[in-house]
């Protein structure tokens, strides 16, 4: 018996549950904060130069993301076609052969 979570022989359970996986983090960063003194332009680079790492990171994370969500949802595809692509050749088998 299958059911929600239990993909065996549900593929298309499995692609929707492909498509669902991981969490994309938020790519929106706050301004950081300005001053006109030395220790508070010395503070905001600071901060800027962590705010534009963490810009970087987050699109690889969320590039990774997408592209995790995108082989789970064709593995149990490709499993269909092979099935598929198995059975033609099990049901053609016996063509052109003769006793």
């Amino acid at each position: 018996m299958t059911g929600p979570g239990n993909i065996r022989g549900e593929t298309d359970a499995g692609a929707a549950i492909g498509a669902n996986a991981g969490t994309p983090l938020p790519a929106g960063f706050p301004v950081s904060p300005t001053g006109s003194d030395t220790k508070s332009v010395a503070i905001a680079a600071a901060l800027n130069a962590l705010l534009d790492t963490a810009r970087v990171e987050t699109g690889i994370y969320n590039a990774s993301v997408d592209t995790l969500r995108q082989g789970l949802v064709q593995a149990p595809r490709a499993v269909d076609a092979t099935d598929a692509a198995g059975a033609a050749g099990i049901n053609g088998s016996g063509e052109g052969f003769s006793i």
